[in-house]
């Protein structure tokens, strides 16, 4: 017996489903759940979250819309550590040495971590909120992470030193599943041991994209787990794993229209 042409058409869209739910690739359309871009002013900083100089910079994010985290996109720079005073001792300084290319074999790779949420005032003597326990964590081998130039800071005065801002992006092995409304924070530590040259995550504009708690860092405090980087928040962006619904809604829909027209 020849197949009925609206059961192809059934299978046919079935599989286009199954097909696109296999893969969560950067494209053009793709609709982020959280975003916030570099700050590309010359005060914008990047600061340490490596294990050349053990360190880690996390910043917090809600969860809107309850979607599943695909990938993740961030900003950081290289930059030779100089002498010099400056308001933040863990982070790039004003007038560090520009790296104008990637740094041949520095990274082995990347950490991202999603932690929970730990809210201001929940121990004494701590009026910040931090990270609590890890949510999800992935490591990511420097060939496995997607590195391109974004662009270029210059600084202000006399020094007139640049500095290259390099965009990352990974794609999750397990999609994180994040509950619609539940604050988490977000961490990116690179995975190198050169103390010659230092990575850092760059900053987001604060005024633009800030959102909740400041960004906190680990490794440089010898009185907290995690100290409180004020006025400071991190440059990233979160993808979700892109649900065709109506793909697939179309496809039952014809099979049961299908079904139906075969009872009679």
């Amino acid at each position: 017996m020849k197949m009925n042409t609206l059961l192809r058409l059934t299978l046919v869209l079935l599989l286009v489903f199954s097909v696109s739910s296999l893969s969560f690739a950067n494209t053009d359309e793709e609709k982020d759940v959280w975003s916030q871009l570099p700050n590309m002013g010359p005060y914008g900083y990047a600061f340490s979250s490596e294990t050349a100089k053990p360190s880690e910079t996390a910043d917090d994010f809600l969860c809107e819309g309850g979607a599943d985290i695909g990938a993740v996109r961030w900003w950081g720079t290289y930059y030779e550590p100089a002498p010099a005073v400056h308001f933040y001792s863990n982070s790039a300084k004003w007038n560090d040495p520009t790296i104008p290319n990637i740094p041949a074999g520095i990274i082995g790779g990347f950490t991202v971590r999603i932690y929970s949420n730990i809210a201001a005032g929940t121990d004494p003597g701590i009026n910040w909120a931090r990270p609590g326990i890890v949510e999800h964590q992935e490591y990511f081998t420097f060939n496995d992470v997607g590195e391109m130039l974004y662009g270029t800071i210059t600084r202000t005065g006399t020094s007139a030193v640049q500095q290259n801002v390099w965009e990352y992006y990974i794609e999750f092995e397990d999609p994180f599943e994040q509950i619609e409304g539940t604050t988490y924070w977000l961490s990116i530590q690179a995975d190198h041991d050169d103390n010659s040259i230092q990575w850092g995550w760059q900053e987001t504009d604060r005024d633009l994209y800030g959102w909740n708690a400041h960004a906190v860092q680990s490794g440089y405090s010898s009185v907290y787990d995690w100290a409180l980087i004020t006025n400071k928040e991190m440059a990233f962006e979160l993808i979700p794993v892109p649900e065709p619904v109506s793909i697939f809604g179309i496809a039952l829909t014809l099979l049961g229209l299908y079904l139906r027209k075969r009872g009679k």
